[in-house]
């Protein structure tokens, strides 16, 4: 998409579900390890925290950019990013075409942020994970692009997205698996370990990605005309 004209912001979300963070604070680098839930452990109200959480983190970040756009520059930045003039993007984005997308917890993530803040004209969601929303009563009222591999695709987030959105398109993604869209599949030549770690499609991983590219970008570009 970036190669493609488009401004993509990536959120580097701090709940514990990605398997290693850091950010720069007070002049060092703070780490936030990996959540490790408990057997003990109320797994839907965990999961929930994150996912309001999450959504803050997404909302920050459009804030953020927005005040890119203004001129005004984050205070907070990595020593290795600086020299390069975040200036260049005053007054050079157009919030009217504004667009949250996420794959699994990401897409569930995409969605809820969507039902708080009322900036994004759609919403693309691939294999979205519902179940940290599956009690929250939230609705999406911006058109939603909904990716589903044929392998992850379950009923139950389905339906949630269904019940929660007003308009929704739904693909599907013949012989293609969940961990398709992380960049490892493509990092690994041999189909034994491909298939152990569940990253083997029954087509080509290229193949797979750009039907995906090509759904999400025909939508984008439909929604924008």
């Amino acid at each position: 998409l970036c190669s493609e004209g488009f401004i993509v912001a990536s959120v580097e979300h701090r709940d514990g579900s990605a398997c290693h963070s850091r950010f720069y604070h007070n002049g060092s680098m703070e780490e936030i390890k990996h959540l490790q839930m408990e057997l003990s452990d109320d797994e839907y109200s965990v999961r929930n925290e994150q996912a309001n959480q999450r959504a803050k983190e997404v909302i920050r970040c459009l804030q953020l950019v927005k005040n890119l756009n203004e001129g005004i520059q984050p205070e907070n930045i990595l020593k290795t990013e600086r020299g390069y003039d975040l200036k260049d993007f005053k007054g050079r984005m157009d919030f009217s075409e504004l667009f949250v997308m996420g794959h699994s917890f990401g897409g569930c993530t995409a969605l809820f942020s969507a039902s708080q803040d009322n900036s994004f004209k759609g919403v693309i969601c691939i294999d979205p994970w519902m179940f940290p929303v599956s009690k929250e009563n939230f609705s999406v009222k911006k058109p939603v692009l909904m990716i589903n591999t044929e392998r992850f695709k379950n009923e139950k987030n389905v339906q949630k997205v269904r019940e929660s959105c007003e308009d929704v398109t739904e693909k599907l993604l013949d012989g293609a698996v969940h961990l398709v869209h992380t960049d490892a599949p493509l990092l690994i030549d041999n189909d034994f370990y491909k298939s152990g770690l569940g990253m083997l499609c029954s087509r080509e991983t290229v193949e797979v990605l750009e039907e995906n590219h090509q759904l999400l970008y025909s939508w984008i570009t439909r929604m924008m005309s």
